[in-house]
C-alpha cells in the first residue's frame, strides 16, 4: 500500500468529550511499532460533509487513510455515504456484506431489522473486509492511489479487522525501527534523568512516558543497517544500569506482569484488603492475564465493622489509632495473607482519605497507608497523595501493587 498514513476519526462524543479516544491512540502506536509513517490525525464531527472535507484535505496519491467510525445502524452514521460521494460512487447493498451483518445478528439470536441492513451497503467497487469481532464488515477504496479503509468505531471490533486484514496491506511501507523499553516503579522522572545525566546515547531516540503505575522509558534506533534493534536493546541496559533498583526485570516487564511471575516463583498467592481503593488495586492486577492461578482473592472492607468481622482488625485498634493509620493497615494486610492458602500468602492492604471531604489537620485528605504481610516481613508505608479523588485511589492501588512487588522480588 501507499508510504504514508492518516488516521480520521469519525465521533462527536469525542469532540464533546464524552467518551475518550481510543483508536486513533492504538493504531498510532502500532503503525510506529511497524515503522509505518504516520502522517496525521483527526477527528471530525458525524456531521455531513465533514468527513468529506477531511478526505478532500488529505489526498494524495502516496497516502492511505484510516477512517473509524460511522458505519452503524444509527442516523448519524454516515460514513458509507460520504466516502461514496467523496469518490464519486454510488451507495448500494453488497450481497456479501449483507450475508456477513445477517450472520452475526443470527449468532446473538436478533432478527435482522430495517436500520442493521444499512450496514451491508457499500460504496460501488469497494473491497469488502470482514468483522471478525462485530457486526458492520469495514471496506476499502482506492483511486489513483489514494485509498481509503472505513472501521467501524467499536475499537476491540477495529483493532480486530486492522490485525487480521489490513496490518499486511501496510508491511510493504514498514521500515520497523529497533525498538527497546524498560519500566520503572518509585522512581519519578526528574529522579531518572539526574541518574542518566552523565550517559551519552548517541544515534538513540530517547523517550519517557510517566503512568500511575511508574514510567516507561524507550530506546528507539532509525536508519540503515540491521542492528538497530541490537543497539536499542544495548543503550536500554545501559539506561537500566544506571537507574539501579526501581528497574522492573527482566527488561521489558511490567510492574503487573513482573509481580505476578515473582509471585509464581515463590509459588506464593495474594490476597487484597481495600479500604479507600475499593477493589481498584485487585482489579488492575487482575487486568494482566494469568492472574487467576496466583489471586486467592480480596475483601472491600469501607465500614469499620467489615474491618473487623472479615479481616481480624481489632477494635481496640480501630479506636485507639483509627481507621487510616500504621496500625490498622498491617492488621488489613495479616487478614488478607490469611485468605491465602498454606501460610504461603502475600497480604496486601491499604486505607485512607481519597476526599474530598473527611480530612482533618492531622489526617488531611490524601493520607494513604499501605501494607504488606508476608511470610517473611511485614511492611507498612504512609503516602501523601495529592490531586483528585480519582488520582489519589489510582496512585494509592499502584503504589499497593509496587509495594508487593519490593516485597516479593
Amino acid at each position: 500500500m501507499n508510504k504514508d498514513v492518516a488516521i480520521v476519526v469519525v465521533a462527536d462524543e469525542i469532540l464533546q468529550g464524552r467518551r475518550t479516544e481510543a483508536n486513533a491512540a492504538w493504531l498510532a502506536r502500532t503503525l510506529f511499532e511497524m515503522g509505518v509513517p504516520l502522517w496525521e490525525t483527526r477527528v471530525v464531527s458525524d456531521r455531513r460533509g465533514a468527513l468529506e472535507d477531511a478526505l478532500n484535505a488529505l489526498r494524495s496519491p502516496t497516502r492511505t487513510v484510516l477512517v473509524t467510525g460511522g458505519l452503524g445502524p444509527t442516523r448519524d452514521d454516515r460514513t458509507r455515504e460520504e466516502v461514496a460521494r467523496f469518490f464519486g460512487r454510488n451507495l448500494s447493498p453488497s450481497p456479501e456484506a449483507l450475508a456477513l451483518v445477517n450472520a452475526s445478528y443470527e449468532r446473538r439470536g436478533i432478527v435482522l431489522d430495517k436500520a442493521g441492513e444499512s450496514q451491508g451497503d457499500l460504496p460501488e467497487g469497494a473491497t469488502l473486509i470482514p468483522n471478525p469481532a462485530g457486526t458492520a464488515p469495514a471496506f476499502l477504496l482506492e483511486h489513483e492511489g489514494y485509498c481509503v479503509v472505513c472501521f467501524p468505531g467499536v475499537p476491540r471490533e477495529m483493532r480486530a479487522i486492522f490485525q487480521e486484514s489490513v496490518r499486511d496491506l501496510l508491511a510493504s511501507s514498514a521500515d520497523p525501527p529497533g525498538l527497546a523499553r524498560l519500566f520503572t516503579h518509585g522512581l519519578g522522572e526528574s529522579l531518572q534523568e539526574q541518574r542518566m545525566s552523565e550517559l551519552g546515547l548517541e544515534g538513540v531516540e530517547f523517550c519517557s512516558l510517566p503512568g500511575w503505575w511508574g514510567v516507561e522509558i524507550q530506546c528507539l534506533v532509525r536508519g540503515e543497517g540491521q542492528d538497530r534493534q541490537k543497539r536499542a536493546e544495548q543503550a536500554l541496559e545501559q539506561v537500566a544500569e544506571k537507574l539501579g533498583e526501581g528497574v522492573i526485570r527482566p527488561l521489558g516487564k511490567t510492574l503487573r506482569q513482573s509481580l505476578l511471575d515473582l509471585l509464581r516463583n515463590k509459588n506464593w498467592q495474594v490476597a487484597f484488603a481495600e479500604s479507600c481503593t475499593a477493589g481498584l488495586a485487585c482489579a488492575e492486577l487482575v487486568g494482566e492475564p494469568g492472574a487467576s492461578d496466583v489471586l486467592a482473592g480480596g475483601v472491600v472492607a469501607y465500614s469499620n465493622e467489615l474491618k473487623t468481622s472479615l479481616l481480624g482488625v481489632s477494635s481496640t485498634t480501630l479506636e485507639t489509632h483509627g481507621a487510616v493509620s500504621r496500625e490498622t493497615a498491617l492488621e488489613m494486610a495479616r487478614g488478607a495473607a490469611k485468605i491465602c492458602p498454606n501460610g504461603r500468602g502475600l497480604g496486601l492492604a491499604v486505607t485512607g482519605i481519597a476526599g474530598p471531604d473527611g480530612g482533618t489537620s492531622e489526617k488531611p485528605v490524601g493520607l494513604v497507608w499501605i501494607a504488606a504481610s508476608s511470610p517473611i516481613e511485614e511492611v507498612a508505608l504512609e503516602l501523601r497523595l495529592v490531586g483528585s479523588r480519582d488520582d489519589i485511589r489510582q496512585r494509592a492501588a499502584w503504589r499497593l501493587i509496587g509495594l508487593g512487588w519490593r516485597i516479593v522480588r
